[in-house]
């Protein structure tokens, strides 16, 4: 199951969508967020996390590489987003107002909250979950020059420059304590791919 946690320390589930690919659309807004995956109450890994709201409805990409949890209580860890097409080089992106240190700090801390809340009623103490804690308000979507594509990539890493991992081998990649979430995001009227599982939807206070 996925959930996210909002600011009121409320699980509200998610409908657990694969995407790979959106539609730039003027309406289009992305809100950053980190993910975790519990296991039995506990959790076991970490990921950079999107969520993507547009034509009414919200989309969760997962990440195609994790990383230990252990990793996301260091003090550098955090969430970073990028854009990037064939011809540019790696523009970040959300608000100026975004620190990733400071916005991860507050989403570890409001975690440990949301788990300390959680009794043998929680539906995170058993099974397998995924829960996202935004990290930054929504933002639009980064608008798309020339209608060329460009490719969205957000980072949860401790490395000391993230942007440096965009350019490095995959392979080289997976052997640092990071994850990494990547979207196409393609010119209007080119139809986005995705990979929905149709769950519906409920909340759940804890």
């Amino acid at each position: 199951q996925r959930w996210i946690v909002d600011d009121g320390k409320v699980l509200s589930r998610v409908c657990n969508s694969k995407i790979s690919q959106i539609e730039w659309n003027d309406g289009t807004k992305i809100q950053p967020t980190l993910d975790l995956l519990i296991k039995s109450g506990a959790p076991a890994y970490a990921m950079a996390g999107l969520q993507v709201k547009g034509n009414n409805e919200e989309d969760c990409p997962l990440a195609r590489q994790w990383t230990t949890f252990s990793f996301a209580v260091e003090p550098t860890f955090r969430v970073e987003a990028f854009t990037s097409t064939d011809s540019d080089l790696h523009k970040p992106i959300f608000s100026r107002d975004y620190n990733p240190v400071d916005q991860m700090k507050t989403a570890m801390e409001l975690f440990g909250v949301v788990l300390s809340q959680s009794g043998e009623g929680s539906p995170l103490s058993d099974g397998f979950h995924i829960v996202s804690i935004p990290l930054d308000g929504w933002t639009p979507l980064p608008s798309m020059e020339d209608s060329a594509a460009y490719t969205l990539t957000c980072l949860a890493t401790a490395e000391p420059e993230a942007e440096e991992l965009l350019t490095m081998d995959p392979g080289l990649v997976e052997m640092t304590a990071s994850s990494v979430l990547e979207l196409r995001v393609v010119p209007t009227g080119v139809e986005a791919t995705s990979d929905a599982d149709g769950n519906s939807c409920s909340e759940n206070d804890l």
